[in-house]
Parts: C-alpha cells; structure tokens; sequence
C-alpha cells in the first residue's frame, strides 16, 4: 500500500519565475496566484503553511489573523514595510527576505538614471527631436568630479560605495548599526556633515522608526545648492509630499525616485510642473528584471527547503525584534 506525503501547502501571491515552479511542485502542494490582491487570498489564507508574496500583497493583522496555519512569510525582494512585523513576532510566524538577489539591478538603476540626469541626456534628447542638435545645450557632469554620500551600506549601499569608488568619485558614508567599516570603500561621517558636503545623497536603508520620513525639510535644507537625492530604498523614508513641496524652492537639482510613501503614485495635476522640471521617476522597478525575478525565485525556493524540509534555519530570516 503506498503511503501517503502530506506536502506543505504554500500559496505563491506574486510573479515566480515559471522555470522553478516545477521545482516547486516536487515538495509543496502549491496555489499560484500572480499579483494576487487582499481580497484574493482573504478566504483561503488559512489553509496554507506559508505565503509567498513581492510588494504586494500587504498582509496586515486582519490577513494575518485568519492565517490559523502560517509558519513562514517569504518576501521576494526586502522591503517589509507592508507586512504586520509585530503580529508575525506574537505568533511566532518566521519572515524570510531574498536578501542577495535585488543587488545588480538596483545598483544598475542608480547609476544608469544618476548618469542620465548629470549628462542632460533628457534635454539633449529633446533638443535633437526639436530640431536644435546642440544648439544651446548645457555642457554634462562626470561622476568623477562629484561627492557621493551613501545612507546605508548593507548589501546594496557598500557595493553603491565601490562603484561609486571606480568611478572616480569621493564616497561619504553614514551607517552608525555597521561593524566592517573597513572593508567598505568610503568615509564614514555624522550624518548631518554627510547631507551637507554630499552632491549626490542616495538612500539605501531600512524603513523602521528611526528612519520614518528621515527626509524632512530640515535634511532638505542641510544639502547642497544643486544637488541630487535618489531614494531607491522605501517611499516612506522620503515622502513625496515633502519632495514635491520642498522642490518649489529650487534649490534641488533633482530627486531620482523609485519608491513612493503611496504606491501607486498617481501625481495630482497642481505638482505635473514641478515633477517634470526636478524629478526623475520610475514606478518601483529596481529590482524588475528578469534575472532578478529568477534569482529571487531561486532564492526563495532555497529557504522553502532549507526550512520545510532539512529544517535548518532559512539564510534570509530577519529579526522580529528589530524589524530588519
């Protein structure tokens, strides 16, 4: 008589790379559901072991607490700013990130658009389709006549620090929870001497309490005439309220976003002036390639079976104390 596997039943609520779902299917008895809404996963939630879910689904304590069954949260990517930490800490629910796959394309995205605001490309671009070819364009900016000040330097803010390095430029560093300060490529600094000497300041940490709406209008002021800020981390860390209010001065160059306090962001039409003329946007695509949808994918399946079935510790498991 054959004996019967009672595999673990996972519900995948976002895009997971269709190579590894086979893969998938060998250990877990599996519910696909890509791009998956609350009201999706609402009534069935409480059958499942453990969830899978990217920037969406959020799972607040009313998701949660029907979820009589769950073990584990993966998170595709590391954000997790949209799932209740401190029900997960009460019922000893386990949140694992993909905390190595989201490197490449973010670090790809903060240069490529970092590069193509101090080159004018947007203006030169426009120039060659008006008619104009140079007439009258702005000479560019290298990279190597800039100073850099790196907020953060995890995984992605240290190898920011080592780009930024080969590029020629002066990197500034501000992390005061980092130990191996010696092995990252920057000076460390106050924070408050980093904002106000940096031409460039990007954001690469957590969004936690101390971090909620870190840049103010105080921080605003303390930077640079002309100088640029990129926020490629969490919106509420920077929130477009205060970008958008504070860029009526005119004394930012530009704000290169990618993560918004409210996503979608949808502009309100009294802002349209000052998003085009200061704002470099793109709607959360750092981490939207499809290697890096592969790599996530890869990586979560690693931790599903390191803690299913080899019940090791999965590599990604945060904190749900400090909530990082």
């Amino acid at each position: 008589m054959k004996t019967t596997i009672n595999k673990p039943k996972l519900l995948v609520a976002s895009p997971f790379h269709t190579t590894l779902l086979d893969t998938l299917h060998s250990n877990f008895s599996i519910t696909y559901i890509p791009n998956a809404k609350k009201i999706d996963i609402d009534s069935i939630i409480d059958q499942y072991e453990c969830i899978i879910i990217a920037t969406k689904p959020g799972l607040d304590q009313t998701i949660l607490s029907k979820a009589h069954k769950l073990k584990m949260i993966i998170r595709l990517g590391i954000g997790i700013d949209h799932i209740n930490i401190e029900y997960c800490r009460e019922h000893n629910i386990i949140v694992a990130i993909t905390p190595n796959s989201n490197i490449s394309p973010v670090l790809e995205l903060v240069f490529s658009k970092l590069v193509y605001v101090l080159r004018n490309f947007d203006k030169a671009t426009n120039n060659l389709f008006s008619g104009h070819f140079r007439d009258h364009l702005e000479n560019g900016t290298e990279l190597n006549s800039k100073t850099i000040g790196v907020i953060g330097t995890g995984r992605i803010g240290s190898n920011i620090c080592r780009l930024a390095s080969l590029f020629g430029m002066k990197v500034l560093a501000y992390d005061p929870y980092i130990t191996n300060r010696s092995e990252i490529q920057a000076l460390f600094v106050e924070k408050d001497v980093l904002i106000s000497q940096s031409d460039i300041i990007t954001i690469h940490t957590p969004h936690t309490l101390e971090t909620d709406n870190m840049v103010d209008f105080d921080f605003l002021e303390l930077m640079k005439k002309d100088s640029i800020l990129i926020n490629t981390a969490r919106g509420r860390i920077a929130p477009m309220k205060t970008l958008i209010e504070y860029s009526k001065k005119e004394k930012i160059k530009n704000f290169i976003i990618d993560v918004y306090d409210n996503e979608p962001f949808i502009p309100d039409n009294d802002d349209i002036f000052f998003l085009r003329k200061y704002f470099t946007l793109s709607p959360h695509i750092g981490a939207f390639t499809e290697q890096s949808l592969h790599n996530r994918s890869q990586e979560a399946l690693i931790q599903l079976n390191d803690y299913f079935i080899k019940s090791k510790q999965p590599h990604g498991m945060i904190d749900l104390l400090k909530g990082y």
